[in-house]
């Protein structure tokens, strides 16, 4: 056998070799499974009690008359609930909001008859207050709103839960507000944990 011959086998084995090295590392090192028929089931329901009525229709005589809202959360999962909403109108700065969680065994909506607020003072507004600001200043989004309840460490709600909402305005400076409206839409909304 020549050198020639010699080098180009040597080369070959060593190359076939690399190749055996090579798909025996990829195989010792990648791995693929699979895990079929995974379902992930989320029927979460938050409803209130409302029936499609706006929680305020407001003219000056009523504005200082509180609105009460039950809200009830159905799931199979934990969630957490947060308030925010929409707010619109030049005297939106000019009424103060104040939001005030609670239990309420009957009634219809909007009465608040029988209201009792939560007995924790969660924002330093007094028992049950979970918001008390100027109603421009409500938030708007899930990720700002205000999280129920508000002490740190939000509840988690769980199936058939219901707390109720008593909604008050007031005027914080009638002589300065420039006449106009103000319109509000208050949402709730669930996420699982």
């Amino acid at each position: 056998m020549t050198r020639a011959r010699k080098i180009l086998l040597s080369a070959l084995v060593v190359g076939l070799a690399g190749l055996i090295v090579a798909v025996g590392s990829y195989s010792l090192f990648s791995e693929t499974t699979a895990n079929a028929s995974n379902e992930f089931v989320s029927n979460i329901t938050l409803g209130d009690s409302d029936a499609g009525e706006p929680l305020f229709t407001l003219d000056s005589a009523d504005l200082d008359q509180p609105r009460c809202i039950r809200v009830t959360y159905q799931g199979p999962i934990e969630a957490t609930v947060r308030l925010y909403g929409s707010v619109s109108g030049v005297g939106t700065p000019y009424l103060r909001l104040t939001v005030t969680r609670g239990a309420m065994a009957s009634g219809s909506f909007p009465s608040c008859a029988g209201f009792k607020s939560d007995s924790t003072d969660y924002v330093g507004s007094g028992a049950g207050v979970i918001y008390s600001a100027a109603l421009s200043d409500y938030p708007s989004s899930y990720e700002d709103g205000v999280t129920d309840p508000r002490d740190g460490s939000p509840a988690s709600w769980t199936d058939g839960q219901t707390h109720t909402y008593r909604f008050s305005i007031a005027r914080t400076d009638a002589d300065s507000a420039p006449a106009g409206e103000a319109s509000a839409t208050f949402s709730w909304a669930a996420k699982s944990k």
